[in-house]
């Protein structure tokens, strides 16, 4: 049990792979986020539409557009809430490449639950 509440945050989730998507739904909101899920970044913003999250979570590669134009998007429309990049390319380069593009933070899958929170609460403070 993660002893950092992310009560009534409010979490956009962007990833393609369903089970990914589907985990960090149920892991989140188990800590009390309120959560909406985006398949593609198409989805996303349509739920940016009338939805205003906290904290952004999304996947870098991505079938219809990857994570990086995804965040120039948002940035370039005023959305400045903390992004944290997931994703399977775990090494040194990855990371460097999703803090240049603008991500808080590059956590890579599978994803260790108590990091994701730890670095949630860190960003959030």
């Amino acid at each position: 049990m993660n002893t950092l509440s992310l009560q009534d945050l409010r979490i956009l989730v962007v990833d393609d792979d369903r089970d990914s998507r589907e985990m960090m739904i149920v892991a989140l909101e188990s800590e009390g986020a309120e959560v909406v899920a985006a398949e593609s970044v198409e989805s996303a913003f349509t739920a940016l539409s009338n939805w205003q999250p906290d904290l952004l979570i999304s996947d870098i590669r991505m079938p219809d557009a990857d994570g990086y134009s995804f965040l120039q998007l948002l940035r370039s429309q005023s959305l400045m809430m903390p992004a944290i990049a997931v994703t399977a390319f775990a090494h040194e380069e990855d990371r460097q490449e999703a803090l240049a593009a603008g991500y808080q933070c590059h956590l890579s899958k599978p994803i260790d639950l108590e990091l994701l929170y730890r670095t949630i609460a860190d960003l959030i403070r």
